[in-house]
C-alpha cells in the first residue's frame, strides 16, 4: 500500500500470477458452461480486474509515478528445458510432472505437461492475457502515473544464455522445475533494468548524487 501522504513519485511493478494460465483446465470447465472460450473469459476477467486496480492506484500514488506490468513468462521454455533432465528425487522431470498431474497436484498443469497440445493451448491463452496489458498501455491514460508494459524476450534471453556456455537448467529452480532460480532472477533483473534505462529512463528518476560515496563504502568493506 502506498500512503497518500507520500509526495515523491513511485515506481511500481505488477506481475500476473502464472496460475492464471497454468491451471487452464479448471477455467475451461467454467467456460463450457458459459459458452465462451477460456481465452475470452480470462482476458475479460483480467481486463476488469487490472483496470479496477489501476484506477484505485491512480488515486493514491503521487503525480509523475510509473507502473510497470511484466508479461507472463513463456512457460513452454520450462518443459523444453527441464523435461528430459533428472529431478533430485531420481526420476525425470517429465515423469514427475505427469505423476503430479495424475494426483491433481501439479502447480502448473498447462505447461508442466507432456501433452504438447495442452502446452500450446496454455501459451495461446497466456498470450491473450499479455495482450490485455498491451491494450491498456495503447489505449488508456492515467492522471498520476504512466502505465508501461514490459514483455521480456524470454526465448532470446534463454538462447543467449546457452550461447554463453551455460546450461539452461541454471535458470530454473531445480526442486519444482517451475520457478526461476537465483540466476534466473538475476538475469531478469538485469534485462528489466536495461529496458527501463533504454526505453523509460524517466521511470528511474534522477541519479543518486551519493552513488560514488556508496561505491567507495562498499569497496572498503570487501
Amino acid at each position: 500500500m502506498v500512503s497518500s501522504a507520500i509526495s515523491y513519485f513511485q515506481l511500481i511493478s505488477i506481475c500476473v500470477c502464472e496460475s492464471c494460465t497454468c491451471n487452464i483446465h479448471c477455467a475451461a470447465l467454467c467456460c463450457a458452461a458459459l459458452h465462451c472460450t477460456p481465452s475470452n473469459l480470462l482476458s475479460l476477467s483480467l481486463s476488469l480486474s487490472i483496470c479496477c486496480s489501476l484506477t484505485a492506484l491512480d488515486a493514491i500514488v503521487p503525480k509523475g509515478s510509473h507502473v510497470v506490468a511484466v508479461a507472463l513468462f513463456d512457460g513452454e521454455l520450462l518443459y523444453n528445458t527441464m523435461h528430459a533432465l533428472q529431478h533430485p528425487v531420481g526420476t525425470t522431470y517429465q515423469a514427475l510432472y505427469d505423476f503430479m498431474n495424475c494426483e491433481e497436484e501439479n502447480p502448473c498443469w498447462g505447461w508442466l505437461n507432456s501433452d504438447p497440445i495442452v502446452r500450446a493451448n496454455t501459451t495461446k491463452i497466456s498470450n491473450s492475457l499479455n495482450d490485455v496489458y498491451q491494450d491498456i498501455m495503447d489505449t488508456q491514460s492515467f492522471t498520476n502515473f504512466e502505465f508501461i508494459f514490459y514483455s521480456p524476450p524470454w526465448v532470446t534471453l534463454f538462447a543467449d544464455y546457452a550461447l554463453a556456455g551455460y546450461p539452461l537448467s541454471n535458470l530454473i529452480e531445480p526442486m519444482d522445475g517451475f520457478h526461476p532460480s537465483q540466476a534466473g532472477n538475476a538475469l531478469f533483473g538485469q534485462k528489466f533494468y536495461e529496458f527501463l534505462v533504454n526505453e523509460h529512463p524517466e521511470a528511474l528518476g534522477p541519479e543518486n548524487p551519493y552513488n560514488a560515496e556508496i561505491d567507495a563504502l562498499l569497496a572498503s568493506s570487501r
